[in-house]
């Protein structure tokens, strides 16, 4: 009897030591998450820390210019379309800013495009951006442009932004566009993910098409930033210089490669790279390199 409860207590210490050793590597485990988690806050706060002492000081001021050139494929249909664009920015206060952006286009016949926008905080999580453009009388720019656009900020670090917009553009012919846009952008540390939806209706013919797009970036202001960006849909118009007018609906989409550098620490370049798909249309190869200067 007395052997049996021994060995009942043995068993028992034993499972017990097992629960206890469980227990006790758990809590290890908490820890050293904990503590890592703890390590890359602090190394985060660190870099922030150290990158903030270097900026002397805000710029609110902003210049930028830039040559583009579009390559076109089949070249024999389209000649290389160029332009050179001088881009001011300026930052009024913490609640308001404007850019005016003027822009030479060379092609078949030249054209100038002039556009005039602004960025307004109206409360900590709503902001709205707004532009206003005109074109010169070529085919190929709209006589008149306007852009609306509203921002919502979400979650407790408010790095969820939820936007809606509208767009109307006017050509020189009989054409017009009417532009829906609803978006969702979440930014993470250096991360910023973005998707935005578009709906397009062109008049005359009321001919609806819609595009997605899908947008990466990573940097952080006065480094570097750089964006890829894809989107896919549909460019859909009524052709009014047929005898008979037909509606024309093509596919398309878009790639994107964006970069900018400070070489010091108010100045840098940039460059873009597009390609564009418009199905049994064209392809387009474009690049863009700029140069811009904040004081």
């Amino acid at each position: 009897m007395i052997v049996k409860f021994i060995h009942i207590v043995l068993c028992l210490s034993f499972f017990s030591s097992i629960s206890l050793q469980a227990q006790v590597t758990e809590i290890i485990e908490d820890v050293k998450n904990t503590t890592s988690n703890v390590v890359e806050e602090i190394e985060d706060f660190v870099e922030d820390y150290q990158f903030k002492r270097k900026i002397p000081k805000r710029y609110d001021n902003r210049l930028e210019a830039y040559y583009t050139y579009d390559y076109l494929d089949p070249d024999n249909l389209y000649d290389a379309w160029k332009s050179e664009t001088i881009g001011y920015y300026r930052t009024v206060n913490k609640e308001f800013n404007y850019h005016l952006i003027g822009t030479l286009h060379q092609r078949y016949d030249n054209g100038f495009l002039f556009e005039a926008g602004f960025t307004r905080i109206w409360h900590r999580k709503i902001f709205s951006d707004a532009a206003f453009s005109m074109g010169s009388d070529v085919d190929y720019l709209q006589m008149l442009r306007f852009d609306f656009n509203t921002y919502y900020k979400f979650l407790q670090h408010e790095n969820l932004i939820a936007s809606l917009g509208i767009a109307w553009i006017n050509y020189h012919d009989v054409h017009e566009d009417t532009i829906l846009r609803a978006g969702l952008a979440y930014y993470y540390k250096r991360w910023i993910i973005e998707y935005v939806y578009f709906q397009n209706r062109s008049n005359p013919g009321k001919v609806d098409t819609s595009t997605n797009q899908v947008s990466v970036g990573y940097g952080q202001e006065f480094k570097h930033w750089t964006y890829f960006i894809y989107s896919r849909g549909k460019q859909g118009y009524l052709a009014t210089y047929l005898d008979i007018p037909q509606e024309v609906n093509s596919k398309s989409y878009e790639i994107t490669l964006k970069h900018r550098h400070w070489f010091g620490k108010n100045y840098g370049p940039f460059l873009h790279i597009i390609y564009t798909n418009l199905d049994q249309v064209y392809e387009k190869y474009n690049l863009s390199l700029g140069l811009f200067w904040q004081f």
